[in-house]
């Protein structure tokens, strides 16, 4: 989503539009950790053994998604989730509001950062903390989830007469180390997958 931000930033009162486009994501993110929440005794009965090999099966799915994901990078895709131009193009003359409910659509479909999601909250439930520690953590991890996105928000507004000069510098950099990216998410995504598949044959 890191061309649809730039994007937005780009047009009139940017920083406004991208914001409500984060703050739906955000909103739809916490939709999800809510769900997760008030279900996860179903969730985790899911599954034979409880909620670890639910964790372990997200693990190795995630795995594969993520070097999916490197493989599109190192074949030229800087933002693996970039949307088409033309429906890019199309974000011109929504509303904030319409922005709004755009980030929390494209945020229900986006299942590599949903199932880190459902990885990230299940582990805060089992390690069984308060409810403030608990609500800290679910919050971090979202920050954590929108990080990128966040970023240039942040560099956009503090950096506003440098911001395309640094946009600009972002992707030269992003280009010419596309394949170290690759190899990096690569290298987590074998890692994921390899101890999701290891623990649960030992299971």
């Amino acid at each position: 989503m890191l061309t649809v931000v730039v994007f937005l930033l780009s047009l009139d009162r940017g920083s406004m539009r991208a914001g409500m486009f984060m703050a739906g994501r955000l909103a739809a993110y916490v939709g999800w950790c809510t769900v997760l929440f008030i279900f996860t005794d179903r969730v985790f009965n899911l599954t034979l053994d409880g909620p670890q090999t639910f964790i372990l099966l997200l693990k190795s799915i995630l795995g594969l998604l993520l070097i999916a994901m490197a493989i599109k990078i190192s074949l030229g895709g800087n933002d693996p989730e970039a949307l088409p131009s033309k429906i890019v193009g199309m974000f011109t003359g929504m509303s904030f509001i319409q922005l709004f409910g755009l980030g929390v659509l494209v945020s229900l479909f986006q299942v590599r950062h949903i199932l880190l999601m459902f990885v990230g909250v299940t582990e805060i439930i089992i390690s069984e903390l308060s409810i403030v520690n608990m609500l800290l953590a679910t919050l971090i991890l979202i920050v954590m989830i929108n990080a990128s996105q966040l970023i240039l928000i942040g560099v956009y507004l503090t950096q506003a007469n440098r911001a395309d000069t640094l946009f600009d510098s972002m992707d030269a950099w992003l280009n010419q180390n596309n394949r170290r990216i690759a190899a990096i998410i690569s290298l987590v995504g074998v890692f994921l997958l390899w101890d999701g598949i290891n623990m649960l044959s030992r299971r």
